[in-house]
């Protein structure tokens, strides 16, 4: 027999791959994966206004409601008991008001007026108004007037018409008001608004349509 020499068969040496970069292990310095494909982009957060300037939006109503709508006003005096008393809490009406007899208005510090006012409107411009005998007549009518505090009150007499953008006011305490009796008319634009709610106190809650 032929002696073969023996020979170290040695299968060669693979090259090992990185399935997941699909490039050889053997390969110097290659971009990881992340870095090569495109970052997930994340969803951006929609932004609410109103939940960001919650506060500033609210201020602002706020404000408008104060001006233009309406807002709290407190009695001080006597001159409208019964019906309202000193420091009632009120509710008063400014939106679009226009005067009316009967209605209870807050009048401005002005011309003839020294102070705000609460008193209740009895004439409105145009008006022929006479006040005789404890009784108010406008235009010939008499007035009902069930919320006046004293039946006896009329000790002096008036009898005038009352002059362009003016109104005649007197307190519901006709014997303790200071008043368009002894003021004069007073200026439709002194009008702050109408009286529509008692809020305080409690126990008096409700409307002042006392008509």
């Amino acid at each position: 027999m032929t002696d073969f020499e023996e020979t170290n068969m040695q299968e060669p040496e693979r090259e090992e791959v990185n399935i997941e970069s699909g490039v050889s292990s053997d390969t110097a310095d290659f971009e990881p994966l992340e870095d090569i494909l495109p970052a997930e982009k994340k969803p951006k957060k929609k932004r609410n206004f109103f939940v960001e300037n919650g506060i500033i939006i609210f201020c602002v109503l706020a404000i408008l409601f104060i001006f233009f709508v309406a807002r709290l006003i407190r009695v001080d005096g006597t001159s409208m008991t019964d019906t309202l008393q000193d420091g009632d809490i009120v509710v008063l009406w400014q939106l679009n008001y226009q005067p009316e007899i009967g209605d209870i208005v807050v009048i401005g510090a002005g011309e003839n007026v020294p102070e705000r006012y609460i008193k209740r409107i009895v004439a409105l411009e145009g008006d022929t108004l006479k006040i005789e005998n404890d009784t108010v007549t406008v235009n010939g009518e008499m007035l009902n007037e069930p919320y006046i505090r004293e039946a006896d009150w009329g000790e002096e007499s008036i009898e005038m018409t009352i002059p362009d953008e003016q109104i005649f006011v007197m307190g519901d305490n006709r014997n303790g008001s200071h008043d368009s009796r002894a003021i004069g008319p007073i200026n439709k634009g002194q009008v702050q608004g109408k009286v529509i709610q008692r809020l305080f106190p409690f126990d008096t809650f409700g409307s002042t349509e006392l008509k």
